[in-house]
């Protein structure tokens, strides 16, 4: 669907809700709020963001990137994209745009990467509000807004603010150096007052924390999924197992932000790898025919039905693990890297660390 401009606002009525999450977005439209919902899938804290690309350009470079490593088909991947993209930039229908964005850190960088993108449009005719919390009075354990039900984000609604010079500035700001080609600005950035994007700084320091450490080459998620694992009862197996690891790390997480999808790519990165962290002991394998349904009919194996092998499996941690915690073994060294965050391309020679004791990223070779 191609959105055409609708005049001024006073003419238009439509609202469009911009969330993170299906989940949101699917209460939304279960409520009585006003307009239509778009959902901003896209986890920004993995994959390439190039400063000079357009939306459209970007968004088919991180679809290759995802596709590349496996999640999926390149063609539908960046048609999901364009659809999400093309709804965007109809955004001149609609009498306020609305972005729903808690405190975590996709939350955060997602709405970094809208409202930088406002700011390069024409919107003089455009109310564009922001809803943000990180907590709520009565919401006990409160995580993001896909836990609320339809009462708690029609009252959330009311609170929403319009989109400030001080946000607008802040977003484009911290936009520039999570797209340059160095990270340093990562951390270089924040001004004194930060009150308008009060959940921003955390955000990005969690992110620099995805860099490779200093001592061992293991980022944030990395050490955490050995803790998990060292921890985990030994009579868990294949995918109980790989969820308890998950979830556990994401209890670590002062704000979990990482999909499952993301999550088990590094656990594969961890088993995978030439020299791994994590063995993969398979306790039995079993054939399961995977039919495909058209319609009504089922088609049958001859005509094209898959045999699957079904693994039961246990995950246990190596000896090297032993010797990268103990910091006598580097992961990126032993392994090498070819990784994107934001607009670095971590590989060889371009190897960015992050030291945690001194808030610093620094670039080494090995």
């Amino acid at each position: 669907m191609i959105f055409k401009n609708s005049g001024p606002a006073n003419q238009r009525k439509k609202t469009l809700h911009i969330v993170s999450e299906q989940k949101t977005g699917v209460t939304i439209e279960a409520s009585d709020i006003e307009g239509e919902v778009l959902v901003w899938q896209d986890a920004l804290y993995e994959g390439p963001l190039l400063h000079n690309e357009s939306l459209m350009e970007l968004s088919m470079i991180r679809a290759d990137y995802f596709s590349r490593l496996g999640w999926g088909e390149y063609i539908e991947i960046a048609s999901l994209y364009n659809q999400r993209n093309r709804i965007i930039s109809g955004f001149l229908q609609y009498s306020e745009i609305v972005l729903w964005f808690d405190s975590g850190l996709n939350n955060q960088l997602q709405l970094v990467q809208l409202v930088n993108w406002f700011s390069t449009q024409n919107t003089a005719h455009a109310i564009i509000s922001i809803v943000t919390r990180d907590r709520l009075p009565d919401v006990v354990g409160f995580v993001d807004f896909a836990m609320l039900n339809v009462r708690q984000l029609e009252k959330l609604l009311r609170s929403r603010a319009e989109l400030t010079n001080s946000q607008t500035m802040l977003c484009q700001r911290a936009w520039r150096a999570l797209t340059a080609e160095t990270p340093t600005g990562l951390l270089k950035f924040f001004p004194r007052d930060m009150s308008s994007m009060p959940y921003l700084k955390n955000a990005i320091l969690r992110f620099v924390q995805q860099f490779p450490g200093k001592t061992n080459g293991l980022c944030k998620t990395e050490q955490l999924i050995i803790y998990a694992l060292k921890t985990l009862n030994d009579a868990d197996t294949s995918q109980d197992q790989m969820e308890k690891i998950y979830l556990s790390v994401q209890g670590k997480e002062p704000i979990p932000f990482m999909s499952r999808a993301i999550f088990y790519a590094y656990l594969q990165k961890m088993i995978m790898s030439p020299q791994p962290i994590i063995a993969k002991c398979v306790l039995e394998k079993t054939e399961a025919l995977e039919v495909a349904e058209v319609g009504d009919d089922v088609i049958d194996n001859e005509a094209g039905a898959e045999v699957v092998i079904e693994e039961e499996f246990q995950l246990s941690l190596t000896k090297v693990a032993g010797q990268i915690t103990n910091s006598w073994v580097d992961w990126v060294q032993v392994n090498g890297i070819d990784r994107w965050l934001g607009g670095v391309h971590l590989c060889d020679g371009n190897i960015w660390r992050y030291n945690a004791e001194a808030r610093q990223l620094m670039k080494t070779y090995v």
